[in-house]
C-alpha cells in the first residue's frame, strides 16, 4: 500500500509540475503583455489623495471629501500657469501616455488635425493652454489634442444623457443625468478631479475633468447653465472649426440661461458631429452640430434625451432611457435619474457618472475606472454654489457622500426577462 502511494506521489509530481510550470509561465506572459501594453495601469488605480501627492496647496488646491478640488482666477496666463503649477507633475505622468495610448499609430495624423484647428481656438484660450504647457512642461500641442480629442471621429465617446424637469419630475427641480463613457486605460482613472474656474470677466463655473484639460465635458456656471457633450457617430469631420468642450466652456464663460447659446451655435463652425446638451433651471435643449448642419431639440413632456447619433435613432442606450423616463414619468428625481445611469453605462469605460441640479447649484457624482463602471461606485453630492464666490478656495465645496440606489434597472445590454 506505501509502494502505491509513492508511486502515486511520484506520477503527481511528474504530471503536476509541468503543469504548474506551464501555468506560471503563461501567468508571466501575460503580465508582461499588459506591462509591454500599458494596460498593467488597470490593475491598480491610486486614492486621490496618492494621486494627487505633493499637489494640494491650501486656499487653491485640496482633496475634500475624497473629490480633488482645484481652484484657478485671473487672466488667461495666470489661470493657465496656476494649473501647470499645482497639477504639473499629473499632466507629465497622464498626457502623453494617454495620448499614445489612445491614438497608437494614429498618433501623427490626430497631431496634425489639431493643429488645423488651432487658429479657431479663442485666442484667451490660447493664451491659457500655453501657460499651462510652460508650467507643466509639455509641448503645446498634446495639450491642444487633448482638448481636441472628442473631435476626432474614432475618439471612442460615447455617453448618455437624460433630462428631467416639470411634469417629468412632479413638480421637482429640473435635473440632468449624464455619463461620460470614454476609455480611461488605467492612465485617467485615478485622476478624475473638480475644477473650479472664475475667469476675469466672465461667469465662474466649476467643470469635472483630468488634469491638463482646458475645455469642459461636462460643467455648471454661476447662473446655473449647464453643459454635456456627446459625440456624434458616423459624421465626417471636417477641416476647420472650434473644438467642441472649448465651445462648452465659452458656453458657460458667457450664458445666463440655456437659451442664451443657441443662435451662435447656430452660426457658428464646428469640425466634427457633436450633440451639446444646454440647460438651467427651467430649461434644455440638446444641439445637433456638425461641419455641415444645425438642429436643435427640446424638452417633450419634461424629458430629453442624447446619445451618440443625432435624434437617437439606432441606439439602444437611448432606447432603454426613453423607456425608463417612460415608467418614471412624474418621479424622475435625483435617485430615478441615477438608476437609468446604472441602466446605460458602459462596461471598461464608465469613468463618471454625474447628476446636475442647477437650481441647487449642486451636482453628484460617482467616479469609475476601466475595471469598474463610475455609475456603479458611491456617489457625493458637491454643492458649488459659496465656491463661485470671489476669493473663495476649496473649502468652500461642500462634499458629503449619499446612500447608493436600493435597485437599479435592468442594463440595456441585458435581455428583457420573460412575461
Amino acid at each position: 500500500m506505501r509502494r502505491h502511494l509513492t508511486s502515486l506521489r511520484a506520477l503527481a509530481w511528474k504530471v503536476g509540475f509541468p503543469i504548474f510550470r506551464i501555468s506560471l509561465g503563461v501567468v508571466a506572459g501575460c503580465l508582461l503583455l499588459l506591462i509591454v501594453s500599458g494596460w498593467h495601469r488597470i490593475l491598480w488605480v491610486p486614492s486621490p489623495e496618492r494621486a494627487f501627492a505633493g499637489s494640494v496647496a491650501p486656499g487653491t488646491f485640496e482633496v475634500r471629501g475624497g473629490l480633488p478640488v482645484l481652484v484657478l482666477e485671473g487672466t488667461p496666463e495666470e489661470i493657465g500657469r496656476r494649473h501647470g503649477e499645482r497639477l504639473g507633475g499629473q499632466i507629465r505622468e497622464s498626457l502623453r501616455p494617454f495620448l499614445e495610448q489612445h491614438y497608437e499609430d494614429r498618433l501623427d495624423e490626430a497631431l496634425a488635425f489639431a493643429r488645423r484647428l488651432d487658429p479657431d481656438v479663442p485666442e484667451d484660450l490660447r493664451v491659457e493652454m500655453r501657460a499651462l504647457a510652460r508650467a507643466a512642461g509639455v509641448a503645446y500641442d498634446d495639450l491642444l489634442l487633448a482638448n481636441c480629442t472628442a473631435d476626432l471621429a474614432a475618439a471612442g465617446f460615447l455617453c448618455s444623457v437624460l433630462v428631467a424637469a416639470g411634469e417629468a419630475t412632479g413638480g421637482g427641480p429640473l435635473v440632468i443625468g449624464r455619463n461620460l463613457d470614454f476609455p480611461g486605460y488605467g492612465i485617467l482613472d485615478g485622476y478624475s478631479l473638480l475644477f473650479v474656474y472664475r475667469p476675469h470677466g466672465k461667469r465662474a463655473f466649476a467643470a469635472v475633468g483630468f488634469p491638463g484639460l482646458v475645455g469642459v465635458l461636462t460643467g455648471m456656471n454661476e447662473k446655473g447653465v449647464c453643459v454635456a457633450d456627446l459625440v456624434a457617430l458616423g459624421i465626417p469631420a471636417g477641416e476647420r472649426g472650434l473644438p467642441h468642450i472649448l465651445h462648452q466652456r465659452r458656453i458657460l464663460e458667457e450664458s445666463d440661461t440655456a437659451a442664451d447659446p443657441v443662435q451662435a451655435a447656430a452660426r457658428g463652425e464646428f469640425a466634427a458631429g457633436q450633440t451639446v446638451v444646454v440647460a438651467d433651471p427651467t430649461d434644455a435643449f440638446a444641439l445637433e452640430l456638425s461641419p455641415r448642419s444645425f438642429g436643435r431639440r427640446g424638452l417633450e413632456r419634461g424629458v430629453l434625451l442624447a446619445t451618440n447619433t443625432f435624434g437617437g435613432g439606432g441606439c439602444p442606450r437611448f432606447a432603454r432611457l426613453a423607456e425608463l423616463a417612460a415608467l418614471a414619468h412624474g418621479r424622475l428625481t435625483v435617485d430615478a435619474v441615477r438608476a437609468a445611469l446604472t441602466a446605460t453605462s458602459l462596461d471598461w469605460m464608465n469613468l463618471h457618472a454625474i447628476v446636475l441640479v442647477p437650481a441647487d447649484r449642486t451636482l453628484y457624482l460617482a467616479r469609475g475606472r476601466t475595471l469598474a463602471r463610475a455609475s456603479d461606485a458611491p456617489y457625493v453630492r458637491v454643492a458649488l454654489a459659496a465656491a463661485f464666490a470671489p476669493g473663495a478656495g476649496p473649502r468652500a465645496v461642500a462634499v458629503e457622500p449619499v446612500p447608493a440606489v436600493a435597485e437599479p434597472p435592468r442594463r440595456f445590454d441585458e435581455p428583457k426577462p420573460p412575461e
